[in-house]
């Protein structure tokens, strides 16, 4: 073998092992749980919650996602996945809540419809006094 296909193949190998654990790091290091028991105010005149006033529409905050599914249905559920831990969003067309990371898909209610994830996302009871949602995520 001469120098210069032994130095590619070096610097070949060498890059190799710097990317594997790199990308196998990027999809395991997105593991998080929710351990926040607190209780979460949102105000609905907030602009961020702007979308809450609408049918279908989704906020995300504070690891928990709301969703209005209904003129006067909200819903409150973690918004980490039980698979991996990334952050799950809300498929409004088809009423469901999807991790764009491994592709789990969870019914309103939070249980799992499409794996990989085998536990449901925790549910939260939802109070509403006027334009304030109060969320227990006890």
């Amino acid at each position: 073998m001469d120098r210069r296909k032994a130095l590619q193949q070096l610097v070949t190998g060498s890059a190799t092992l710097f990317m594997v654990p790199t990308a196998l790091a990027a999809c395991g290091n997105s593991q998080k749980k929710n351990t926040d028991t607190s209780t979460l105010t949102v105000n609905l005149n907030d602009a961020a919650n702007a979308p809450l006033k609408q049918q279908g529409g989704f906020v995300v905050t504070d690891n928990t996602i709301i969703i209005n599914t209904a003129a006067d249905d909200i819903i409150a559920l973690s918004s980490i996945c039980t698979h991996k831990g990334c952050t799950v969003g809300y498929d409004k067309a088809n009423k469901d809540i999807l991790c764009p990371c491994h592709h789990s898909e969870f019914a309103s209610d939070g249980s799992v419809l499409q794996g990989p994830a085998t536990k449901p996302l925790p549910k939260y009871k939802v109070t509403r006094n006027g334009d304030t949602l109060t969320i227990d995520r006890s």
